[in-house]
């Protein structure tokens, strides 16, 4: 893809469950089209599943970039932490916000 056909480069997104399925394929898309992504995944075994997707989103050779964010959101500090960290990585603003995170929880008896 050339630059010119990159609709998104210079833009800034925040991908949250980013680590597998619906998630990693919205991120690789933006990504695709040249966004900086921040990826974000909550539980200790998405380490290494989002570290290939950033690895793999570096390699497309265009204006995308992209970083990890582990945080869970169930904690009321974590949205800012994910702000703070993206805007620490690529600059005051954000474009494009995915809420993609899910969480299963068992119902009460």
């Amino acid at each position: 893809m050339t630059e010119t056909n990159l609709p998104l480069q210079n833009k800034v997104a925040i991908v949250t469950g980013a680590s597998r399925g619906i998630g990693a394929a919205i991120a690789e898309a933006l990504a695709l089209r040249g966004a900086k992504v921040a990826l974000t995944f909550t539980s200790d075994s998405s380490v290494e599943a989002t570290e290939q997707l950033v690895k793999k989103i570096k390699g497309f050779g265009t204006s995308a970039d992209a970083i990890k964010i582990q945080a869970d959101l169930s904690h009321v500090g974590s949205p800012k932490f994910i702000v703070d960290t993206t805007i620490k990585a690529f600059g005051p603003t954000i474009h494009i916000l995915i809420n993609n995170a899910g969480r299963v929880t068992k119902p009460k008896p």
